[in-house]
């Protein structure tokens, strides 16, 4: 659709408070269900994540495939760093 239109796509995997579990959306709720329910639960999973990793090469690789799919779509906007 929005080539269609004439614009552009920014992809983004934002997270916000994490997850559904901690009052937003983001990581499945599975993924961090060893935390309480709460803004401390939510901080030691954030940590958790950053102190891991394997997690963080997992992270990578998710983005390293969709470049990949979308590598010829002219209206994916991205930068390469």
């Amino acid at each position: 659709m929005a080539k269609k239109y004439g614009l552009y796509v920014v992809l983004d995997m934002h997270q916000w408070l994490w997850a559904s579990r901690f009052g937003g959306c983001g990581v499945p709720d599975w993924s961090v269900e060893q935390y309480s329910a709460d803004e401390l639960g939510m901080r030691k999973a954030v940590s958790a994540f950053w102190a891991d990793p394997s997690l963080q090469d997992h992270l990578a690789a998710v983005w390293k495939n969709i470049a990949s799919y979308y590598a010829n779509e002219p209206i994916i906007a991205g930068t390469i760093c």
